[in-house]
C-alpha cells in the first residue's frame, strides 16, 4: 500500500524514543537540511542518522545534490575600506565588529573506509 506520514521533531530524538515505526523500510527521506550557504545550521549530522537507520536499501534522500561555488575577494571588495573614513572620521571598532561577525566553520573530512 502507498501512504505518506508527516512526523516532525529532532530525528536523533525521535529515533532514541521509538516514535518513528518501520526501520529501515523507508522509500524517502525528504528534509530542508542544508541551511543556507549549505553550511550555517547543516543537519547533515542528522541525515545521516535517518538515512543509515530509517531508508531502505536504495531509497533517497531528498535534496540529493548541493553545490557550494567559492570565489576569493580582497579587502577592499568588501565593505570595510569605508570604515577607515567616514567623512573624515576613522571608525576600527566597526571594521572589527563585522570581521567578528563573519563566520567561519571548519569542515571535517571523511573517512573513506568508516563513513
Amino acid at each position: 500500500s502507498s501512504y505518506f506520514s508527516a512526523i516532525q521533531g529532532k530525528v536523533e530524538a525521535l529515533l532514541e524514543s521509538g516514535a518513528i515505526p518501520g526501520a529501515g523500510s523507508f522509500d524517502v527521506l525528504v528534509s530542508e537540511w542544508m541551511g543556507y550557504a549549505l553550511l550555517y545550521e547543516s543537519m547533515l549530522d542528522t541525515v545521516l542518522a535517518a538515512r543509515d537507520t530509517l531508508l531502505k536499501p536504495g531509497g533517497a534522500i531528498l535534496p540529493d545534490v548541493a553545490t557550494i561555488h567559492v570565489a576569493g575577494f580582497s579587502r577592499n571588495a568588501t565593505s570595510l575600506p569605508f570604515w577607515d573614513d567616514v567623512y573624515g572620521f576613522q571608525m576600527p571598532v566597526v571594521q572589527a565588529s563585522l570581521l567578528a561577525d563573519a563566520t567561519r566553520a571548519a569542515v571535517k573530512p571523511l573517512d573513506p573506509i568508516n563513513p
